[in-house]
């Protein structure tokens, strides 16, 4: 059954401003470091960046989450296998999907010239 649904818009001008603006400040306070590694290994790490923000978004957005968190508190993988997105929640997170029994989130990232999407269906 599914219990939500969330989705987000990235300018990635906007990302590439605030990574040029504050470095390793904003990356190291909105990124793991295994995100940060996958990123920076890219050509177009901004573009992997607003990607991995805009799932952050969407993720908070489908789980329905009233607390606050930490932007670390949701990490965005990739699958070894596949290269897949995959969501990992941490701390508050992590016990808010356990209290209110989900079984899956389910992300897809998509990336134009300009902008990144993402989207993600949470189901019990």
């Amino acid at each position: 059954m599914i219990v939500g649904v969330g989705v987000d818009i990235v300018e990635i001008g906007r990302i590439a401003a605030l990574i040029k603006k504050h470095a390793q400040l904003f990356i190291t306070r909105v990124f793991n470091q295994q995100e940060i590694d996958y990123c920076l290994g890219k050509s177009r790490s901004e573009q992997h960046f607003a990607g991995k923000f805009a799932a952050k978004e969407a993720v908070y957005k489908a789980l329905d989450y009233r607390g606050s968190i930490s932007w670390k508190d949701i990490e965005i993988i990739n699958a070894k296998d596949s290269n897949k997105p995959q969501v990992r929640l941490h701390n508050e997170l992590e016990k808010h999907r356990a209290t209110v029994e989900i079984k899956g989130i389910y992300l897809s990232i998509s990336h134009s010239r300009h902008y990144a999407i993402a989207q993600v269906v949470t189901e019990k």
